[in-house]
């Protein structure tokens, strides 16, 4: 059985979740080398683990109906 609405959602996280992952790295060699950048990689290092609770979250919602 295939659902569409999940299959649209992962096609549009694929992007969001790419980024986040390659701001990743930048962010941590911040966080641990330069003090005075330290509230802005804060800040994204909040953004980069909103958009992965934003991407299960939407999918675990998606795969939910499409069970049923």
């Amino acid at each position: 059985m295939s659902n569409s609405s999940f299959q649209k959602a992962e096609k549009f996280f694929e992007v969001p979740v790419m980024i986040s992952v390659l701001m990743l790295i930048p962010v941590l060699v911040i966080e641990y080398t330069q003090q005075t950048l330290e509230p802005v990689a804060l800040y994204l290092n909040w953004g980069i683990w909103t958009v992965f609770l934003v991407e299960y979250v939407v999918l675990f919602y998606f795969s939910e109906k499409q069970e049923k």
